[in-house]
């Protein structure tokens, strides 16, 4: 007999996958707002801190009676918020260096899509005298893929590409390995 978790327990196994699905499209964007929300939380304890550390100097300087316990409050007040904002600082540390010390793989520059962009797509595919190639997007037999300016354009399937595309198409490989291999000269 199979039972059924509240819904209120299900919410942590479906958390971890939504992330688990953001993470796959957008490699490091979880880092990222994480360490903008450390950012934020360290400014505004900052903030807190520079308001506390005044009211402290205001209450030392009217007298000791009734503004030493405050003061005291005031300090135990500010210990909490050092603490708390020496925590975030070493997350925010940690997040930051690891996001540079580890290099994906799959990471891919601005400039690297220029270069793979630039790539002559005659290297790719045989182009006759004329500009024109056997279309690889379908059984061709004539050809009919006109080259210019590399891009090409197929007047028979009315298929397109630039030399990234084309690359993937020919090799089967996603868009990250077609940049990574065109960049490099492949």
């Amino acid at each position: 007999m199979q039972t059924c978790l509240p819904i209120h327990e299900q919410y942590p196994a479906k958390i971890a996958e939504f992330r688990d699905e953001i993470e796959a499209e957008q490699p490091g964007w979880i880092r990222h707002c994480r360490l903008e929300y450390l950012w934020d939380e360290m400014f505004d304890l900052y903030c807190d801190l520079c308001e506390v550390y005044e009211r402290y100097q205001k209450s030392t300087k009217k007298g000791e009676s009734y503004f030493c316990r405050l003061s005291i409050l005031i300090a135990s007040e500010s210990e909490k918020k050092e603490a708390k904002l020496q925590k975030l600082i070493k997350q925010y540390r940690f997040l930051l260096l690891n996001q540079k010390n580890i290099q994906r793989k799959d990471s891919i520059t601005d400039e690297m899509i220029e270069q793979a962009k630039n790539h002559p797509i005659e290297n790719l595919i045989e182009v006759n005298r004329y500009g024109y190639a056997l279309c690889p997007f379908h059984a061709d037999k004539h050809p009919s893929f006109y080259i210019k300016k590399n891009f090409g354009y197929c007047f028979s399937c009315c298929a397109h590409a630039d030399s990234i595309s084309l690359f993937m198409k020919l090799n089967g490989v996603d868009f990250v390995t077609a940049v990574q291999a065109l960049s490099q000269g492949g």
